[in-house]
C-alpha cells in the first residue's frame, strides 16, 4: 500500500471473497489519504458501487462523480468542469467527453488518487455497461497529467482480472479470518427463511468451515 501511495501512475487491485474486509479497508485508505494529502494540488476521488442502483454505476455516472469530486479540490479544475456544463447545457455529456475532461482536469494536480470499491457489483460480467466501466477504470492511471494512482477493491472475477492484467495492475489478495467470515455470515443469516435459530447457527458453522477450507 505504501508503494502505491508514493509511486506515480500506479494501479493496485485488492481482491477477496465477501466478508474479507475490502470495504472496511477501502474506507480506512480514503480516510488516510484525506488526512495525509491535504492540499489543493492533490486530488482525491472515490466511488462505492451500489449493486441495487443500476443507474449509479453506468460509466457516465461513475466518471461524472469522480470529476465532480476532483473539481472540489481545485479552482482551475472546477473552472474546466463549468466549461463542460456550459458547452452541453441541459444535455448530459457522453462517456468520451467525460474521459477527456478527467484527463484535462488531472493536469491541475501534482497527485490524483482514485479509489473504487465493489467494482464486481456493477452488474453481470456480460453486461456492456460493466465492460466499459471496467475498461475505463483500468486505464485511469495511464493519464500522464497529474500522476494518477488508481486503487480498486473487488472480488476476483475473470473479466476484471483480464483487464487489470492487461493494464499492469499490481494485485493483492486479502483473505478473511474465520472470525471475519462468521461476522459476515451471521449478518446475512437474517435473510434465510429459517425460523430455527439452532438451524441458522448450524448453517453459519458449515459456511464458515467450507469457506475457510
Amino acid at each position: 500500500m505504501t508503494n502505491w501511495l508514493e509511486s506515480p501512475h500506479d494501479a493496485l487491485w485488492i481482491y477477496g471473497i465477501p466478508g474479507a474486509g475490502k470495504t472496511t479497508l477501502s474506507t480506512l485508505v480514503v480516510d488516510e489519504i484525506l488526512t495525509r494529502k491535504r492540499s489543493n494540488s492533490v486530488g482525491t476521488a472515490y466511488f462505492y458501487v451500489r449493486h441495487d442502483d443500476k443507474e449509479s454505476y453506468k460509466p457516465p455516472s461513475v466518471l461524472g462523480s469522480l470529476i465532480s469530486q476532483l473539481a472540489r479540490h481545485n479552482r482551475e479544475a472546477l473552472a474546466d468542469v463549468m466549461k463542460l456544463h456550459q458547452t452541453h447545457g441541459f444535455v448530459a455529456p457522453d462517456e468520451e467527453d467525460l474521459k477527456e475532461k478527467l484527463h484535462e482536469i488531472s493536469q491541475h494536480f501534482t497527485e490524483v488518487y482514485i479509489m473504487i470499491d465493489g467494482l464486481d457489483e456493477c452488474g453481470s460480467p456480460y453486461d456492456a455497461h460493466r465492460r466499459r466501466l471496467v475498461k475505463a477504470i483500468a486505464e485511469l492511471h495511464t493519464i500522464k497529467e497529474g500522476s494518477v494512482r488508481t486503487l480498486v477493491f473487488s472480488r476476483k472475477e475473470s473479466d476484471i482480472e483480464k483487464e487489470f492484467v492487461r493494464m499492469q495492475f499490481h494485485t493483492v489478495s486479502i483473505a478473511a479470518t474465520s472470525g471475519d467470515l462468521r461476522l459476515f455470515a451471521n449478518a446475512r443469516s437474517g435473510e434465510l427463511e429459517v425460523h430455527s435459530e439452532g438451524l441458522k447457527a448450524e448453517i453459519v458453522d458449515t459456511l464458515v468451515t467450507q469457506a475457510s477450507g
